[in-house]
């Protein structure tokens, strides 16, 4: 699991699959361990992981929230 953009960029130069913060909560909502989307990325914002509010509009509108 990386979110770093530099972490990112050498596991692709690595041909290492990633996943961040965001993936890790859609994959859990999908397979329904989460009630709710935007209240898990609620709670990540409010532990300090910062993620742009267009990322989230955008994820929850792709999942149905």
């Amino acid at each position: 699991m990386l979110d770093d953009k530099e972490a990112r960029r050498c596991a692709d130069t690595l041909g290492c699959k990633c996943i961040g913060s965001a993936g890790i909560l859609v994959l859990a909502r999908r397979r329904k361990l989460l009630p709710s989307l935007r209240e898990a990325f609620a709670k990540l914002s409010n532990s300090g992981i910062w993620l742009s509010r267009e990322l989230i509009d955008e994820l929850c509108r792709l999942e149905g929230e």
